[in-house]
């Protein structure tokens, strides 16, 4: 695994490699058939500013008034046919749940880098904030896991944009690319030898440091697992630090990367409703424990 590392780094560095290709590992084929949905959807083509075309998907809940919109921006590999399963939990709880592909993935047109993906970004968010909303308490939130987050950070934080948004939800996600990649490396034997190499050749421009504090001014919640293995906590509690305004960090106990709110974590979704239903929740006080705890509250009450 060492050599294949020191090959990925040494060809990166002598071709000046700078749209860093390791991050994205899309997939053509979809793994689920659209019987296997149990809510109506309905398919979406937008252009995206990068000049590729974005297949997207606009599932609708049953629930005759819903709650609101969540649009997810997933992590770095597959495509909406395999992440959609993190968000549509939602469904069953009365929102609606909008989802697409990067440039390069599913049926998607293009290739990924983090410039294509800022703009496929900046090009989903202004769709999404130009849907309307049904009644005056209908939600409408954005929602990004893992390189998600970070996709999701760059195309919010264009100065002087105007959307239409209740609340951010960044799960799992970190702030540079590069110290990404340098931790990644050092977990492979001998990988420490290397990890020094991304620094040089992976591309921070597009990367959530420095865009923080140009974010729009709504809620924003930060979540991680405190197990995760393979993007440590602390490059959220990065993220954390730097944002402005009402903004809140989870640190989720037992659970992997990516995968806080999936269906393995049901009481964590429960959890996350709260907050879905009432954004003026979050602060740094309404911990994941503070919440978790208003809930059982809640539970006790309605007895």
């Amino acid at each position: 695994m060492i050599s294949k590392l020191l090959v990925m780094f040494s060809v990166c560095f002598l071709t000046a490699c700078s749209s860093n290709w390791a991050f994205y590992a899309p997939k053509a084929e979809s793994t689920r058939a659209e019987s296997q949905y149990h809510f109506p959807y309905q398919n979406i083509q937008v252009t995206s500013q990068s000049g590729n075309k974005l297949d997207a998907q606009l599932h609708k809940t049953s629930v005759r008034s819903p709650l609101g919109l969540v649009m997810h921006f997933h992590g770095n590999r597959g495509n909406i046919s395999e992440t959609f399963d993190k968000v549509e939990w939602l469904l069953d709880e009365g929102y609606d749940v909008l989802v697409f592909d990067y440039s390069g993935y599913g049926r998607s047109e293009g290739a990924a880098d983090p410039k294509v993906t800022y703009l496929d970004a900046r090009s989903m968010l202004k769709i999404f904030s130009e849907l309307s909303r049904p009644h005056d308490d209908y939600k409408k939130i954005v929602w990004g896991t893992s390189l998600g987050g970070v996709i999701l950070i760059s195309g919010l934080s264009e100065p002087g944009s105007r959307l239409d948004i209740d609340l951010m939800i960044v799960d799992s996600s970190f702030y540079r690319y590069s110290d990404t990649a340098s931790h990644i490396a050092s977990r492979y034997p001998l990988g420490k030898l290397v990890s020094w190499i991304p620094a040089l050749i992976f591309d921070d421009h597009y990367a959530p440091e420095g865009r923080l504090s140009q974010l729009p001014n709504v809620p924003l919640l930060f979540t991680h697992c405190e197990t995760d293995t393979l993007i440590p906590i602390e490059f959220t509690e990065q993220l954390y630090e730097e944002a402005v305004g009402a903004k809140g960090l989870w640190r989720l106990p037992n659970c992997k990367h990516a995968r806080s709110f999936a269906n393995e974590n049901r009481q964590n979704q429960k959890i996350l409703l709260q907050v879905l239903e009432q954004p003026g929740l979050v602060a740094p006080e309404f911990t994941y424990y503070a919440a978790r705890t208003a809930l059982y509250n809640s539970v006790l009450a309605g007895r």
